[in-house]
């Protein structure tokens, strides 16, 4: 089991959204995110190619959840929640832990 931990940009992005949707996000990323972080499922969550940081996306509905996971933690760190069509580019969060991207 992974402990999620949402990051401030990540919450101020989320208070953003309607409160129903934010429900339904808040709830597929305790449970999916929780579970198996980096197991790559058809449609919904998915490892970034390339140099890319946060290294994985989520898919809840129109909106994309990115986020890293530090294994030996066991800790999954929300960094971003953006309206699908948002373009998705490396940015100054650093990674858990502090790996280099």
């Amino acid at each position: 089991m992974f402990r999620v931990v949402i990051h401030p940009e990540a919450v101020r992005e989320l208070n953003a959204i309607p409160v129903f949707r934010r429900k339904t996000i808040l709830s597929v990323v305790r449970k999916v995110l929780a579970e198996q972080p980096t197991l790559e499922r058809r449609s919904r969550v998915k490892r970034m190619r390339g140099n890319f940081y946060p290294p994985y996306r989520l898919r809840v509905g129109d909106f994309r959840v990115y986020y890293d996971v530090d294994e030996r933690r066991s800790e999954v760190l929300v960094l971003h929640v953006w309206e699908k069509g948002r373009q998705a580019t490396p940015h100054a969060v650093g990674p858990i832990g502090g790996r280099k991207a």
